[in-house]
C-alpha cells in the first residue's frame, strides 16, 4: 500500500482548503476540507500514490454519480492531484459507524436495518454490489430522540455483478464463499450484514480466530455462538433472521435484501419507514444516461484534438426534457475522470444579470477591467482580457480547459457575441466548448450557430429520441427487476415518443395511481388499470399539467 497523504490545515488541493483530518483506508486518506467554489464542507478522498489507487478512486467516482438515493453517500467532483494521485470531492456526514451508535436489540435497529436494507435493494437492484460492508462504512447520524438517517459509503470494492471476479472487502466480513473462487452477489453483501448486526446485539463480532485458515473454516461451519446465550434481551426472532444471513453456504441465505425487509416486517408487525417510499420514488425519477453513446464517442475524439491544442466548440440542440442537461452532465464526468479542469455554468442560477455567461466567465478567471464605455472595440478587449486570463489558467493547469455551458437559449445578445470571440479565438488553444439549447430558442442563437457550424472547430448535433431499445434499457436501470416490464417499455415509448424526461415522469404517474407497484419478485405492472387514470399526451401536456398543480397549490 503506499504511503499516507500528510496535509497541513489550510492547504489548498485543487478548489479545497484542508480542515482536519477524518480517517484513512485501503485505498486513501479522507479529509474535511472547504469547497471554496461552492461555499460548503465536503469529505475529500484522495488516494494513495501509485496507479491501482488512482483508477479505483475515479472507479469509485463513476460508480457513485449513477447512484440516487437519500441512503448513499452524494459525490461532487473528482480530479488529479498530480501524476499518481487522484481525489474525490463527496457530501461530509456528520455521522458515526454504526457500532458506536446502537447497542443491543431495539426498535431503532428496526427501523435503521430497514433503511439499510433498502439502499443495498437499491443498489442490487442497479446490478451491482457493495463488496464491503462493515460498520465504518455504514454512518449514522441522529436527528432528534429516536431518530436516525444512515449513509452508506466507501464504494471503492464496488462491482457490477455481471464482471465481478475477486473477492474485495475487509477481512472478517468478506463471505466466506469468496474464499473459494466464487463471485460476490447480493448475498454477499447480506452476510457482511448479518456480521455488523452480530456486533450491534452483542458487542462482539461472531468469529474470532488466531490465523485465516481457522477463521475461514469458522465462518463456514458457523462455528458461532447464538446471539441470545451473549444478550438474553434478543428476540428469537431476530436472532433467527441474523443467523440466516450468517449461514456458511450463500443458497441457505436470503436470495436479496428486500426478502430480509419481509421477514422484519412479517415477524415484527413494524411499518417500512416513510423514506422506503421516498427512496423508491426518488430513483423512480432518476432516469439513467441511455442512447448517446456514438455521440459522446465523437465528444471524445473532438477532446483530443482540443488535447493536441486545436480548440473545438460542441453544442446540443434538443426539445424539452429531450436529455440536453444530462448530456452536458455526462461531458463534465468524463472530463473529470480524464483529469481535465471543468467549468460547469448552469445559465439559469445567473439569473436577473443582464450577461449571466460574461458573469459566470467572471467568476471563473478572476479581476478583469471592465470596459469605461459601450463602443464596439472596448466590448472586444474585455472579451480579449477575460481569454487571457482563461489561457493564464490554461497554462497552469497543463490540462485541457472543458467550458460547458447549459442553457444557451438564456443567453444575451452580449453573451452570443463574447461566445461567439471566444469560439474563434480558440483555435491553438488544449479548450474545449460544450453548449445546449433548446429548439424553440428565440434569442437569436440559432441562426448564429447555423452559421458558425460550417467552420472546422465548431460542431453541431441534435439530440434525438430515444427507441424503444433504449426505452427498455432506462425501464430496466430505473426498476431492475419485475414482471411484464417489456411491454411497460412499449406503452411508455409510444405515450412518450421517445422522450426521457417525459419516460421518467409517466413512470412516476403509475407509480403515484398504484398502477407500477414492488411486490414480492419486484416491480408489477397492471396494464388493465392503465384505463382509469389521466396521463399527459407530451411533454407539452405534461408541462401545462404540473403548471397547473402549482398554481393550484399557490390558491
Amino acid at each position: 500500500m503506499g504511503s499516507v497523504l500528510k496535509v497541513k490545515r489550510g492547504s489548498l488541493i485543487g478548489d479545497y482548503e484542508i480542515v482536519e483530518p477524518v480517517g484513512e483506508g485501503e485505498l486513501g486518506s479522507v479529509f474535511k476540507a472547504k469547497d471554496l467554489r461552492n461555499n460548503r464542507i465536503v469529505a475529500l478522498k484522495i488516494s494513495n500514490p501509485g496507479n491501482e489507487f488512482k483508477k479505483r478512486l475515479s472507479r469509485e467516482f463513476n460508480i457513485l454519480i449513477h447512484l440516487n438515493h437519500p441512503g448513499i453517500v452524494k459525490v461532487y467532483d473528482f480530479g488529479y492531484l498530480d501524476e499518481d494521485r487522484s481525489y474525490m470531492a463527496m457530501e461530509f456526514v456528520e455521522g458515526a459507524p454504526i457500532t458506536r451508535v446502537l447497542h443491543g436489540f431495539s426498535q431503532d435497529l428496526l427501523r435503521v436495518i430497514l433503511d439499510i436494507l433498502d439502499v443495498l435493494d437499491y443498489i442490487h437492484s442497479k446490478g451491482m454490489i457493495h463488496s464491503d460492508i462493515k460498520p465504518e462504512n455504514i454512518l449514522v447520524v441522529e436527528k432528534g430522540k429516536n431518530s436516525y438517517e444512515i449513509k452508506l459509503l466507501d464504494f471503492g470494492f464496488a462491482d457490477e455483478l455481471e464482471l465481478s471476479g475477486t473477492a474485495g472487502g475487509t477481512l472478517g466480513y468478506i463471505a466466506p464463499e469468496l474464499f473459494t473462487g466464487q463471485k460476490p452477489d447480493p448475498r454477499s453483501d447480506l452476510y457482511s450484514l448479518g456480521v455488523v448486526l452480530y456486533e450491534i446485539l452483542t458487542g462482539q463480532k461472531p468469529f474470532t480466530a488466531k490465523t485465516m485458515g481457522e477463521l475461514l473454516k469458522k465462518q463456514f461451519y458457523r462455528d458461532i455462538r447464538p446471539p441470545r446465550d451473549l444478550n438474553s434481551q434478543i428476540p428469537k426472532e431476530f436472532e433467527d433472521i441474523v443467523l440466516k444471513l450468517l449461514h456458511g453456504s450463500p443458497t441457505l441465505r436470503p436470495n436479496s435484501a428486500f426478502e430480509v425487509v419481509r421477514m422484519v416486517v412479517d415477524k415484527f408487525d413494524i411499518e417500512p419507514p416513510t423514506r422506503f417510499q421516498e427512496a423508491r420514488k426518488g430513483f423512480i425519477l432518476s432516469s439513467p444516461f441511455v442512447g448517446r453513446e456514438s455521440l459522446m464517442d465523437s465528444v471524445k475524439d473532438l477532446m483530443r484534438l482540443a488535447k493536441a491544442g486545436k480548440g473545438q466548440s460542441f453544442f446540443v440542440e434538443g426539445e424539452q426534457g429531450i436529455g440536453k442537461t444530462r448530456f452536458l452532465e455526462e461531458i463534465k464526468f468524463l472530463s473529470q475522470l480524464e483529469g481535465h479542469k471543468v467549468l460547469f455554468i448552469p445559465l439559469k442560477s445567473y439569473e436577473g444579470k443582464a450577461s449571466p455567461l460574461v458573469e459566470s466567465f467572471l467568476d471563473f478567471v478572476g479581476d478583469v477591467e471592465r470596459p469605461t464605455s459601450s463602443d464596439e472595440s472596448a466590448k472586444f478587449k474585455f472579451f480579449e482580457s477575460i481569454i487571457e486570463k482563461l489561457r493564464e489558467k490554461e497554462n497552469a493547469q497543463r490540462k485541457i480547459i472543458v467550458l460547458i455551458i447549459d442553457d444557451l437559449s438564456l443567453a444575451s445578445s452580449d453573451d452570443l457575441a463574447f461566445l461567439r470571440y471566444l469560439v474563434h479565438s480558440i483555435g491553438e488553444d488544449p479548450i474545449f466548448i460544450a453548449g445546449a439549447y433548446s429548439s424553440s430558442t428565440q434569442n437569436g442563437f440559432s441562426d448564429w450557430l447555423n452559421e458558425l457550424e460550417k467552420k472546422p472547430f465548431v460542431t453541431k448535433v441534435v439530440l434525438p429520441p430515444l427507441t424503444l431499445k433504449e426505452t427498455s434499457q432506462i425501464v430496466k436501470a430505473v426498476l431492475g427487476r419485475g414482471t411484464n416490464l417489456s411491454r411497460l417499455a412499449e406503452w411508455l415509448r409510444e405515450r412518450s415518443g421517445g422522450n426521457p424526461y417525459l419516460i421518467t415522469e409517466l413512470l412516476y404517474d403509475l407509480y403515484e395511481h398504484d398502477v407500477l407497484v414492488f411486490g414480492e419478485s419486484g416491480w408489477e405492472f397492471d396494464e388493465e388499470a392503465l384505463e382509469e387514470i389521466d396521463i399527459p399526451q407530451g411533454i407539452h401536456d405534461l408541462l401545462k399539467q404540473k403548471i397547473s398543480k402549482l398554481k393550484n397549490l399557490e390558491l
